[in-house]
């Protein structure tokens, strides 16, 4: 949820506008397995077990303003780096191929392996996230 809710604070200037002296924009982003919609991902989590699924129709009332899908368009110019697994039992990665068929350039789609957020698992995935954060905030990620 946290990527999903990430890119939609930053896809509002007046939220992620810097307000007070000393508070830095944001230079990056980087999600793992976020969900595309959130009426969307409640409707799978609800038609995974018989017992719920009479809740998968007061699943479509869930309002999609917020939704990572129609917001990333909106996002500042800056580098954004979306991990996400295709072995994800929870998001499945049809989410970040959604959010990605509405994203700008500056966004790209880093595949993981194994399950939902667990990509910084891997050492090759660690290096591309450090590298991303260290492209971004140049001098002011270093020691």
């Amino acid at each position: 949820m946290g990527g999903a809710l990430a890119i939609d604070y930053l896809s509002r200037p007046e939220l992620s506008t810097p307000v007070h002296d000393g508070l830095r924009p944001f230079a990056a982003l980087v999600t793992e397995s976020a969900p595309a919609s959130w009426p969307q991902i409640a409707r799978e989590a609800m038609a995974r077990h018989w017992l719920s699924w009479p809740l998968v129709i007061p699943a479509l009332l869930i309002p999609d303003d917020h939704d990572a899908e129609l917001r990333v368009a909106h996002l500042p110019a800056i580098p954004v780096l979306m991990l996400h697994s295709p072995d994800d039992p929870i998001v499945g990665i049809h989410h970040a191929r959604q959010i990605l068929a509405h994203a700008p350039p500056n966004v790209r789609l880093l595949e993981t392996r194994g399950p939902h957020i667990a990509g910084l698992a891997d050492a090759q995935i660690r290096r591309a996230f450090l590298e991303q954060i260290e492209t971004a905030g140049g001098e002011r990620c270093r020691p």
